[in-house]
């Protein structure tokens, strides 16, 4: 360091061909250079390639470690070339201690900037607290397909049905089985406790007191008060046809009929078998559809809502969805575990512009509660509850319920203008002159301020209402 200070030059070239040190480590550099600066001194680095050939490194390896110093023309005038030929390396000038104290510098110099701007700059605020009235109003509205625009005496706003149509099929589990077991069999004994002669058919339906039906096996004639042994068998296949004892009626009968003319299980009924296996049943498709409903409109419902247009209003209330002509594709009675329901989606969306329903809102208020008068709360378009809609008609109800205060409109961005320049008295006085203000205050500052600033930005006005507070 005590060679770079005393070089007359200002500009020095620092070759570190033969030191490893300097040539390997950019921040070892950057202190030298940074080292440097600080005697008003430019120091670029310039380095040979060392592997040239085997004569060359023993050479250079007799060469000191120490730093070579040439005197250097200045580097800014060099060509870009030159510099790139003679391997120079440009370092930063300004040392880190240097880059702390004018970052430091800068962010003070913000903070003085900033409060200059606050505190020598001229500003005024003026609270005004309105005088309030309750207010509790319920809105009648309908948007109608046949409108054209908002018509605020009548209530009436525009709105717009939007379809949607398509085909589809989807596949479904099958929950229905069918017996593939023996069915159970044995005699029974029937009874005549009529006074005539009962002529009964092959494959008569006789039901237990449990609901299962056997089938007479063949024809039977009783004379009146009589009985006699017969062979019936299970309609349907499986353990539950086995049966120890009980009565069976004839299906056809009426309750009194089937006391005087029956069966009774004298001998138990046996040989079923159990053997289920699943088989499409009409209760399936209908299973199907209401699953179908339930899972697809959801999804449709999203689909269509995510596609409608930025300025409609999205609400579920006003979505429609049904399934028509649904049926399976496969036969019923098939033996299957799954089966596909096919059928058509249809689906409606009453679409309603925000704007004119806000529109539609704020007009048929103010029309109740005069043009002079404004809302303290932000009419949104969550005020607006659906009541009903009709499809066939192309109408939907709505209702606004608004229940907070109303207070007088004193078009804040017009007063700010008529302020300025006045004085702090006068600007007082115009204010508490307004209708419907109860109470100012206006502040002006610095101290030495004494008329409101023409600069509009400074002017602030505050609405100190029952809850909150507005700002302009």
């Amino acid at each position: 360091m005590v060679r770079i200070r005393e070089t007359s030059a200002d500009e020095i070239l620092l070759d570190i061909t033969a030191h490893e040190a300097l040539r390997r480590d950019g921040s070892l550099r950057r202190t030298l250079a940074s080292a440097a600066n600080e005697f008003k001194k430019k120091i670029a680095f310039t380095f040979s390639d060392v592997k040239k050939n085997n004569e060359s490194q023993k050479e250079i390896s007799k060469v000191q470690s120490k730093p070579v110093f040439k005197k250097l023309v200045p580097i800014s005038v060099m060509k870009v070339d030159e510099r790139e030929q003679r391997g120079i390396i440009n370092e930063p000038r300004i040392s880190s201690s240097g880059r702390k104290i004018a970052s430091v510098f800068t962010f003070f110099t913000g903070l003085l900037v900033t409060a200059a701007i606050f505190f020598l700059l001229p500003h005024a605020e003026i609270f005004i607290t309105p005088n309030v009235e309750p207010i509790n109003l319920d809105l009648n509205l309908e948007s109608q397909i046949a409108a054209t625009r908002v018509d605020i005496q009548s209530g009436i706003l525009p709105g717009t049905i939007i379809p949607y149509k398509e085909a589809f099929e989807k596949a479904y589990p099958v929950a229905s089985t069918t017996e593939k077991g023996e069915k159970a069999s044995g005699e029974v004994l029937l009874v005549n406790k009529t006074v005539s002669e009962q002529k009964i058919k092959g494959k008569s339906r006789l039901k237990s007191e449990s609901g299962l039906v056997y089938l007479m096996d063949e024809a039977a004639f009783l004379a009146p008060h009589t009985s006699k042994k017969v062979n019936v068998t299970a309609e349907l296949g499986g353990t539950k046809g086995n049966l120890e004892k009980g009565q069976l009626f004839f299906v056809a009968l009426s309750n009194d009929a089937r006391k005087i003319l029956y069966a009774e299980v004298t001998a138990p009924l046996s040989g079923g078998t159990d053997y289920a296996v699943s088989a499409l049943n009409e209760k399936d498709v209908k299973q199907a559809t209401a699953l179908a409903e339930q899972e697809l409109k959801s999804k449709y419902q999203k689909e269509i809502m995510d596609k409608l247009d930025k300025e409609i209003l999205r609400n579920p209330e006003l979505f429609q969805f049904k399934i028509t002509d649904t049926s399976a594709v496969e036969t019923l009675g098939t033996e299957i575990s799954a089966f596909h329901l096919k059928g058509t989606i249809e689906a409606n969306y009453f679409a309603i512009k925000e704007n004119e329903l806000l529109d539609a809102i704020r007009g048929s208020m103010l029309s109740k509660i005069g043009q002079d008068k404004t809302l303290a709360k932000t009419i949104t378009t969550e005020m607006a509850k659906i009541n009903n809609v009709s499809w066939d008609e192309g109408r939907v109800g709505i209702t606004t319920k608004i229940d907070d205060v109303v207070f007088a409109d004193l078009n804040l961005p017009s007063l700010k203008k008529k302020l300025v320049g006045r004085t702090l008295e006068s600007a007082r006085e115009y204010v508490a002159s307004l209708p419907g203000v109860k109470e100012t205050k206006v502040t002006l500052r610095p101290f030495w301020v004494k008329r409101v600033p023409g600069f509009i930005r400074n002017v602030k006005i505050k609405l100190l209402l029952p809850d909150k507070t507005l700002s302009e």
